[in-house]
């Protein structure tokens, strides 16, 4: 009889060989995935010196068409003063065309910012030229804006509001012109190397 003593201390193979360990199924060698990067510094405070400029934009517009009779009866006598012979119901319309298009324009403005800011966030392709262009349309509704709108003291807040409106959204462009927001545009997906992510925190 055999002592058990003498038995292998592991299973072995027939050559008398002890089994080899079996390979581990963890790799650090993974396919790159998705992954949610939050966007830099820069794009951060972009995105938030755009989202006010639209909501000065957005009082600006609401301003406006409170005080529209105000505006309509000055642009009224702008209008009268340069040909005093025109009829009341001419200065009539020519007021209302006035006043409504300087409206339409900064209403459509600030609509087409706010989808170009929808548009940044999400890193979509000339985003930036959006705004830019809107500014530049901006400036000259400014300019259109001063021949015919009031010019005193209780037009002050109106002013003040363009002015933020304005000059936000200018800086929101050129923060979002600095390089790490640049990149962080350029790449447009994040991604890294490792397994796919099968719980519920992305939710």
């Amino acid at each position: 009889m055999t002592d058990s003593s003498d038995a292998p201390a592991g299973p072995q193979l027939r050559t008398g060989r002890a089994r080899p360990e079996r390979p581990s199924l963890e790799t650090s060698n993974h396919a790159p995935v998705v992954a949610r990067v939050p966007p830099p510094l820069a794009t951060r405070l972009a995105e938030a010196l755009w989202i006010s400029g639209l909501a000065a934009g957005a009082l600006t517009a609401a301003y406006f068409f409170i005080t529209r009779d105000d505006e309509l009866s000055h642009i009224r006598d702008r209008v009268l003063a340069v040909e005093p012979d025109r009829a009341t119901e001419t200065l009539e319309s020519t007021a209302d065309i006035i006043f409504w298009s300087l409206f339409g324009v900064v209403l459509a403005l600030v609509l087409i910012q706010l989808w170009a800011a929808v548009a940044f966030a999400n890193r979509r392709p000339r985003a930036r030229a959006w705004l830019g262009g809107t500014l530049v349309a901006l400036g000259i509704v400014c300019v259109i804006g001063l021949e015919f709108l009031r010019r005193d003291d209780a037009a002050l807040p109106l002013r003040v509001l363009i002015l933020a409106y304005a000059g936000l959204l200018t800086l929101a462009l050129l923060v979002s012109l600095l390089p790490s927001s640049r990149r962080w545009t350029r790449r447009r997906v994040d991604v890294r190397r490792g397994p796919a992510s099968t719980g519920g925190a992305d939710l």
